[in-house]
C-alpha cells in the first residue's frame, strides 16, 4: 500500500468543488485474489439491493452492524441477518481493514453489472462524521463516474428523455449506445454542475458522496467490483487524509 494523493483531472465537465481524489495505491493482484475468495458461491440476491456483499458485520460500529447495507437475507429469505465474517479468509482485505486506524461502519464488495448504472443519488445514510471511500478491483475502460456539485435533483437540465433513475438498461429496453448518447448530452447540458472521471482499479478514491448527487455508469461488457469502506473519522483519519474535507 503506497500513498500518492492527487486530485484527478476530469474527462468532461467543468464544475468547481466536484473533485475526485486518488489517495492511495494497493496491490491489484492481492485484491483480485481476495475478491475471488470472497465472492465464491455468493448469491448476490442475498445482499442489499442485489449488488452488495458485506465482508463483516461483527467488526463494525454498532450503527454499522445494524445497517441494512451490512446485513444479508437469511437462507430462507425471511429475515435480515448478520453477514458471515470473511476477513479471516481474505488476508489482504483484512490487512486493509486493519490499516484504517479508525472505526468502520461498512466494509463490503459492490458489484455494478455490465450495461447498468445506479440511479442518480446521494449517500445520505452514512451516519455521523463518516466518509465513504472506494477501491475498484475489477473494472473496464468504459466505466464513468459522474460527480456533481448539487444536492437538489431538480437543478439538472435534462435531455428529451429522463434516464436519471434507470439502472438496468437492458431490462428497460435502452441500448448501450442510446444510454451513452444520453449521458453525453446530460453532461453537456450540465457542464458547470458536473465532472466525469475514469476510475482505474487498485486505487483508493474519495469524493463528497453525502452532499452531492453522483452516479456510476458501466458502459462496458464486464462487471465492475469495488471494495467500499465507510470510515468514522478520528484524529488519525484527519492526519492521514487531510484532502478529505466534506
Amino acid at each position: 500500500m503506497t500513498s500518492s494523493p492527487k486530485k484527478l483531472a476530469s474527462l468532461a465537465g467543468s464544475a468547481q468543488d466536484a473533485e475526485l481524489w486518488e489517495l492511495q495505491s494497493f496491490d491489484i493482484e492481492k485484491l483480485r485474489r481476495d475478491l475471488t475468495i470472497a465472492t465464491n458461491g455468493w448469491d448476490w440476491d442475498r445482499g442489499c439491493f442485489g449488488h452488495s456483499l458485506p465482508l463483516t458485520s461483527s467488526r463494525l460500529t454498532e450503527f454499522g452492524a445494524a445497517h441494512y447495507n451490512n446485513l444479508v437475507h437469511s437462507a430462507d429469505g425471511e429475515q435480515k441477518v448478520m453477514a458471515p465474517d470473511k476477513l479471516d479468509e481474505c488476508e489482504y482485505f483484512r490487512e486493509i481493514f486493519d490499516s484504517f486506524q479508525c472505526e468502520k461502519s461498512s466494509y463490503r464488495i459492490l458489484r455494478r453489472p455490465a450495461h447498468t448504472s445506479y440511479s442518480l443519488h446521494r449517500d445520505i445514510d452514512l451516519g455521523e462524521n463518516t466518509f465513504r471511500v472506494q477501491i475498484p478491483i475489477e473494472s473496464n475502460a468504459d466505466v464513468r463516474l459522474l460527480v456533481s456539485t448539487t444536492n437538489n435533483r431538480e437543478d439538472f437540465a435534462l435531455p428529451s428523455d429522463d434516464y436519471r433513475k434507470v439502472e438496468d438498461w437492458d431490462a428497460e429496453g435502452i441500448s448501450v449506445d442510446k444510454m451513452h448518447s444520453w449521458f453525453e448530452e446530460f453532461v453537456r447540458l450540465n457542464q458547470e454542475r458536473v465532472r466525469v472521471y475514469a476510475t482505474p482499479p487498485g486505487k483508493l478514491y474519495n469524493f463528497c458522496t453525502p452532499a452531492n448527487y453522483h452516479n456510476l455508469m458501466n458502459f462496458g461488457d464486464e462487471d465492475r467490483y469495488t471494495l467500499a469502506v465507510d470510515l468514522v473519522a478520528n484524529d488519525w483519519f484527519y492526519q492521514r487524509y487531510p484532502e478529505i474535507r466534506h
